[in-house]
């Protein structure tokens, strides 16, 4: 019978042995969504105002998937991310009233990384429930950092919550940090990938900003440059606005230089969305390029957004991509190329991995369903 229990044993710690090697084989994977910032608020993308450099480089370096659809709002795009399923399939359908969870019983993007031997964590915001069986810890991160409902200043959130100095949920302890809130969301997430690094653990990060989500909150330094402007073409410039897009694009810069200084880029599949259209109808007239609408619209401009794929070590050729893609996609083709299990069967995406790697050249017709 000892005998036979150590077998067990050894056995057990060959499958784990072999687990984790497989899985540190693997890529590690950086996931960013921004809030609220739309197709036309990147200079890259020909905004005639707006200034974002790193942006510019990322999109530079990365295969950009052209004609990609989320949600026009933030939840059910969130859910459909999360699940690889369309927002009626999973729960998560609107942005308050109950509605913001997805259904019990539904495996996560961050519960296939976990059962690959990844570590999860996710930094910033969630939208997808507050309480218990709903809340990010409860749905496969093994750290997360966030605030709670759609936003700092939310009726759910901490009473006179700041974008400076907030109130955050650390694995479920509320906390205060100091700095602003990007600031802090993308210096939390870099100490843990340096954690993950020393363990010799691949990573899967989830890292969706709160900004450039109202409240229009930023410091000076980085809404001044537009401040300035006034108006174009007779509408007024949203400085705040393009602020928090300005510092977003300074932590991606941080980001890179972190990777780069960390001998993590070329084995890091980073991929950076947003979440629907710009919330911004005054940034939607000054450029939109070239569609109509912003969040919350049915046009291209509340659920067109921008999709950069980067993995030097995996992925070959920065060029655009314009088959019809949508955010259910994510996860079949995270699975693929990161050799997770196999997604449930209710999946309604495509895995794109074969056409990210210049293995198929097109993708067979398709239709998708905005929510």
């Amino acid at each position: 019978m000892k005998n036979i229990k150590n077998c067990y044993l050894m056995g057990l710690s060959l499958c784990f042995a072999l687990s984790f090697t497989l899985a540190a084989d693997r890529p590690n994977v950086i996931l960013i969504m921004t809030d609220d910032q739309g197709y036309g608020d990147y200079s890259c993308h020909g905004n005639p105002l707006l200034k974002t450099p790193e942006l510019d480089k990322l999109h530079a370096e990365s295969i950009r998937l052209t004609d990609f659809h989320v949600a026009p709002m933030c939840t059910p795009t969130r859910g459909q991310l999360m699940t690889g399923m369309d927002a009626m399939r999973n729960g998560a359908t609107a942005v308050c009233q109950g509605r913001s969870m997805m259904g019990n019983g539904i495996p996560l993007m961050p519960e296939y990384f976990a059962k690959a031997g990844y570590s999860t964590g996710h930094f910033g915001k969630w939208h997808l429930g507050d309480s218990f069986p709903h809340r990010p810890q409860d749905r496969g991160f093994q750290e997360t950092l966030h605030h709670p409902a759609w936003g700092i200043t939310s009726l759910a959130d901490h009473f006179g919550n700041s974008y400076w100095d907030p109130w955050l949920q650390h694995n479920g302890v509320k906390k205060r940090y100091k700095g602003y809130c990007t600031d802090i969301f993308f210096d939390e997430a870099m100490d843990w990938m340096k954690e993950q690094k020393k363990a010799d653990k691949p990573f899967f990060l989830y890292l969706p900003t709160n900004t450039p989500h109202v409240p229009n909150w930023v410091d000076e330094e980085y809404s001044i440059p537009y401040t300035e402007v006034g108006t174009f073409n007779g509408v007024e410039v949203p400085a705040a606005f393009y602020g928090m897009i300005a510092n977003i694009d300074e932590n991606m810069g941080r980001l890179e230089t972190f990777l780069k200084n960390e001998g993590l880029k070329d084995n890091t599949l980073l991929i950076y969305l947003n979440d629907n259209g710009t919330q911004s109808k005054a940034a939607s007239e000054i450029y939109n390029a070239g569609m109509q609408g912003y969040k919350r619209g049915m046009f291209d401009g509340g659920h067109r957004v921008a999709s950069f794929w980067r993995w030097p070590e995996g992925l070959d050729g920065a060029r655009d991509i314009d088959d019809l893609t949508q955010v259910q996609d994510i996860l079949p083709t995270l699975a693929e190329l990161c050799d997770l299990p196999k997604p449930s069967a209710e999946t309604n995406g495509a895995s794109l991995a074969k056409l990210l790697q210049g293995k198929q050249p097109k993708l067979d017709d398709r239709k998708i369903v905005i929510q």
